[in-house]
């Protein structure tokens, strides 16, 4: 698969020479523990969450209590009758290792790599998949080039949060051989532009890259809510100047800059201000970061997220790495870890992933 992009002939790209604002607080050096801390933390939130996927915490309590374990994935209405396995991960892990591995097969960041990546998951299994990523997808398997007239017209309107849940190798990547903030805005846009090419996803993109490079920056002791904020905001303004003709009222840099005082006043508080975690980005995002900060490395805050309701799946995997990110493996129960499927060929990528700062290097 060839495919090509140079951001002097895309209309969606950052102007040449522009001056970003410094992101602050990223002070990164990925270890192989916080990088599996980070991974088992996506896994184990995608599977966990996936049995309630798409019901409200008033339906998740009046059907089940409370989740506190894995459930049959037959109440998740998507799956019901497909007989999947209990612990199984849907796209929020499995994408996330696809860009992992375009990493370790190019040894670099590399469009084609990714596109070609995405495809061989394509055709392994779309369970999870959102309609924007299904058609962007099958557009690059029909050989056609993004940002092309015909690519963009397969394409649906994504606003999702199919970008920033499969986004951490990118922070992996910033983290592994430091942070170059116009890079980073070109990585999450290019990435971007094969399913989600708008500037709300851009920005969450951008944003979800800044959050888990700020984890990786701190421990549970340096955290500091104001700061991971402060880092989050800015980030997720640069998507502003990216697909601009795609903007909306809706402004996710200016909701996230509400996290602080919604997080600290409570659970339903999050709940009602950020449209019950739904699977629109402008929601998802900041409930995901707002149950975070709640407790960022409580060995509760991912269950907590998870019987809140909305895409329970991709909520859970957004706080599960940045709770691995941040505190590492041992933060989660081994009796739900041991149970994730598919996990070993996920922390395998772990070892190999590390190996690139030697690769650069040589």
């Amino acid at each position: 698969m060839n495919i090509q992009t140079d951001p002097r002939n895309d209309p969606g790209a950052s102007p040449a020479g522009t001056l970003f604002t410094p992101i602050p607080g990223l002070r990164p050096t990925l270890s192989i523990e916080r990088l599996q801390g980070m991974l088992i933390g996506i896994a184990l939130g995608d599977s966990l969450g996936l049995a309630v996927e798409t019901l409200t915490s008033q339906q998740i309590a009046e059907r089940f209590g409370a989740v506190t374990d894995f459930l049959d994935l037959d109440n998740n209405k998507f799956l019901e009758g497909k007989d999947v396995p209990a612990g199984s991960c849907s796209d929020d892990a499995q994408l996330t290792a696809a860009i992992f591995r375009a990493y370790l097969q190019a040894g670099e960041f590399s469009l084609a790599a990714v596109a070609e990546q995405h495809v061989r998951e394509l055709e392994k299994s779309t369970l999870g998949w959102g309609g924007s990523t299904v058609a962007g997808v099958e557009a690059l398997r029909a050989g056609l080039l993004p940002e092309s007239p015909e690519f963009r017209q397969r394409l649906k309107a994504g606003t999702g949060n199919g970008i920033p849940m499969k986004i951490a190798a990118v922070a992996a990547w910033f983290s592994l051989q430091g942070v170059d903030q116009h890079e980073m805005v070109e990585q999450v846009r290019q990435i971007s532009s094969i399913t989600h090419p708008t500037s709300i996803s851009v920005s969450a993109g951008l944003a979800h890259v800044a959050a888990l490079l700020y984890c990786l920056s701190h421990t549970p002791e340096s955290f500091e809510a104001q700061g991971f904020v402060s880092a989050v905001v800015t980030a997720s303004s640069l998507g502003r100047t990216i697909y601009p003709e795609t903007l909306t009222g809706d402004d996710l840099t200016d909701r996230l800059a509400t996290l602080v005082q919604v997080s600290e006043a409570g659970r339903e508080e999050i709940i009602s201000s950020y449209g019950g975690g739904d699977c629109y980005v402008y929601n998802s995002l900041p409930f995901s970061y707002g149950f975070f900060l709640r407790d960022p490395a409580g060995s509760g805050t991912l269950l907590e997220v998870i019987n809140a309701g909305g895409d329970t799946d991709s909520n859970a995997a957004l706080v599960g790495g940045l709770q691995g990110a941040l505190a590492g493996p041992d933060l989660f129960p081994v009796r739900l870890v041991s149970r994730v499927r598919g996990l070993a060929d996920l922390l395998d990528l772990a070892p190999r992933f590390m190996a690139l700062r030697q690769f650069q290097e040589g």
